[in-house]
């Protein structure tokens, strides 16, 4: 009999010895995903501030922690992260195998972040493109001007140009191509387009009249025009839209206006990829020569 309540006694400390052990297990669990958590958020801040080793190394370390708690989805962030800092360094082929080995485990945890990592992928494969076939014309042609450097006149000139030509896609630009110099007869033409709602007039002389300004360094009155441009083709012509979006966002990143750029950029670049290859492709040049002012 006291063989028996000893023995009994023994196994009801056996019972609470593993249910400790299991509530042991959940709670360092948690403290591990809270951790790693906390590193992304860490990691996030540096990845800001373009310091990219010291922000993979704490997705790195957030990777871990995820595994260890068996969280496959923060497993799949903590990867995507990582090509994130990869894709700021240009390293699109490593970018990708994080962004496979994040969409991986997207599939896996039946994840609702699968969609938007496959958009974004998509998104990098096209700026991969863009940006190799733009770097091969600048190794043939301008290959001098690379090793010593680019002035931010020479940038300034060279997105004012390419603002030119990224307009000159809209149908009705030939319209006025010819005039363009002519600002009076295009305020009298803007003015004209609104009597009549003529909004495709309308909103390409807005779009002609920023970029006018946007040449002379009147970036204030630039942006006026190319936000009401973008307030005339939403919703009415894709390509007016993209075009009067992404020029908004350049124009008010060159004023300082920073605050939301990414998300105004990312949209038009959305909306240009629907359009034209032309127009993605331009975007894209223009978006790389401000990350050199």
């Amino acid at each position: 009999m006291i063989f028996l309540l000893v023995f009994g006694f023994l196994d009801s400390l056996r019972r609470g010895k593993r249910e400790d052990i299991k509530e042991y297990k959940r709670r360092l669990g948690e403290y591990q995903e809270h951790e790693a958590e906390t590193l992304v958020e860490i990691g996030v801040f540096y990845l800001e501030r373009d310091e990219t080793e010291k922000a993979r190394d704490r997705f790195m370390e957030a990777l871990e922690n995820y595994r260890k708690a068996g969280d496959v989805e923060g497993e799949g962030y903590a990867h995507e992260l990582i090509g994130d800092c990869y894709l700021v360094e240009r390293n699109f082929e490593a970018a990708f195998e994080d962004y496979e080995n994040a969409l991986k485990c997207y599939r896996v945890a039946k994840s609702s972040l699968k969609n938007g990592l496959i958009e974004k992928m998509k998104e990098v494969e096209m700026l991969k493109e863009a940006l190799q076939g733009k770097s091969k014309i600048k190794e043939r042609s301008f290959h001098e001007d690379e090793a010593s450097g680019v002035s931010k006149e020479d940038a300034i000139e060279n997105i004012n140009d390419l603002i030119q030509e990224f307009i000159s896609l809209m149908d009705k630009y030939n319209s006025y191509k010819d005039i363009c110099k002519d600002s009076k007869y295009l305020k009298d033409a803007l003015e004209s387009s609104k009597l009549i709602n003529d909004w495709e007039d309308e909103g390409i002389l807005h779009l002609i009249m920023g970029e006018i300004l946007f040449r002379k360094g009147e970036y204030k009155q630039s942006l006026e025009h190319f936000s009401e441009a973008y307030n005339i083709f939403k919703g009415r012509d894709k390509k007016g839209e993209g075009i009067s979006l992404l020029l908004t966002g350049v124009t008010s990143f060159i004023l300082g206006r920073e605050s939301g750029i990414y998300e105004i950029l990312n949209k038009a670049m959305k909306i240009l990829c629907e359009v034209s290859d032309k127009a993605r492709r331009i975007a894209y040049s223009i978006i790389e020569a401000i990350e050199t002012l």
